[in-house]
This record gives C-alpha cells, sequence and structure tokens, in this order.
C-alpha cells in the first residue's frame, strides 16, 4: 500500500471519528459531569475516552505519514501554515491535559477542573482541525472519494 493510500485512508477515518468527538466534547462541555438523557458522567466519559484514544492514533498516524519519525519537530516548526502549527501545539496539551483528567475521572468519577480546561482545549482543537479540512477538501474530493 502506497503512502498516499494509507494518508487517504487515514483522512477519511479521522473525518468519521472528529464528528461523533465533537458531539461528546460539547455534551461534556454542555452538562459539566451531570446525567443526560439515560446515559450518566461515567458512560459519556468513557464513550469520550474511546473516541479520543481512536483519534489520537489517528492524530499521530496522520503526523507520521506526513512527518515520518525522524527530525518531525523541526519539520512541523519549519511549517507556513500557523493554524497547522498550532493544531500540533494543542494536539499536545490535548493529550497532556486529558490523560490527566482521564485519570482523575477514574479515581473520583467527577468532572473536574482539569477535565474543564482539556474540554476547551479540545473544542478549540476541534473547531481549527474543521478549518483545517475545509482549507484542504479540494484534496478530499480529488484523492478521498475516488
Amino acid at each position: 500500500m502506497t503512502k498516499a493510500n494509507k494518508l487517504k485512508i487515514c483522512n477519511i477515518t479521522l473525518l468519521l471519528v472528529t464528528l461523533p468527538m465533537l458531539v461528546s466534547s460539547i455534551q461534556m462541555e454542555v452538562c459539566g459531569g451531570k446525567p443526560l438523557a439515560n446515559f450518566g458522567f461515567a458512560e459519556y466519559m468513557a464513550i469520550h475516552a474511546i473516541l479520543g484514544s481512536v483519534m489520537i492514533v489517528l492524530l499521530i498516524t496522520h503526523l507520521y505519514l506526513h512527518f515520518g519519525w525522524q527530525n518531525w519537530l523541526q519539520k512541523i516548526k519549519k511549517l507556513k501554515s500557523k493554524p497547522t502549527k498550532l493544531l500540533c501545539a494543542l494536539f499536545l496539551l490535548m493529550f497532556v491535559s486529558g490523560v490527566a483528567s482521564l485519570l482523575h475521572n477514574f479515581a473520583s468519577m467527577e468532572h473536574s477542573v482539569v477535565g474543564a480546561i482539556h474540554g476547551k482545549i479540545g473544542l478549540v482543537f476541534l473547531a481549527i482541525c474543521i478549518g483545517h479540512i475545509i482549507k484542504r477538501w479540494w484534496w478530499i474530493k480529488k484523492n478521498a472519494f475516488k
């Protein structure tokens, strides 16, 4: 399988994961740990954590396919696109705060300040991701739907 095909599969899968991740993020932010419908906070947290784990693997794969493993931090620093650099920085912040929030939530099963901060970072990250997708929509149409 070529690198282009791998990137195509990765990008399509990222598109499919981004929407439910956005919905679960909004739900977690709106409810702030309170139950919604027939689901409690623990259920939403588990869904969100699973989606987040899948998204992390896909994002790392996406970065790897673009930059490889060697010197990728230097390659990211050399990018001309400031939003893409910001996405990389937010990804790192979101990952660290998400792990901290998940550990806290598993220990206490309550929404935390770290979770609230993670939620804000995540919503900004997803908003910029949507802009990243829109900017590259020509590539997606040209390559993903063949």
